[in-house]
């Protein structure tokens, strides 16, 4: 589902405000239709929005994506590898070969 909101919104430039836009995607992802449009209708998840965003302004994430890495350190907005590489490595991690392809 998320990847589809992004697709949706960044690629196809469709409004995913609209509860109809939204209904396409859960259809796309496999959720159950009839009970999404009941959650919306309902704000069956609003409270917990809620509680994440304003979590999120606590530890005063500002950007998109945000990684939070040993519960510590946040490394905010789009980085290149070696960024997460050389911070992994400062906070005592050793690297890891990545997978073969």
């Amino acid at each position: 589902m998320h990847r589809l909101l992004f697709t949706t919104y960044w690629s196809e430039a469709k409004n995913i405000g609209d509860p109809e836009v939204l209904g396409e995607i859960a259809n796309k992802a496999g959720v159950d239709v009839g009970r999404f449009a009941e959650a919306l209708q309902n704000n069956t998840y609003g409270e917990r929005v809620v509680e994440s965003t304003q979590n999120a302004h606590e530890m005063e994430v500002t950007g998109v994506p945000a990684w939070l890495i040993d519960k510590s350190f946040w490394v905010m907005g789009a980085q290149p590898h070696e960024v997460f590489e050389r911070i992994l490595q400062e906070q005592g991690h050793s690297p890891r070969s990545a997978p073969a392809a």
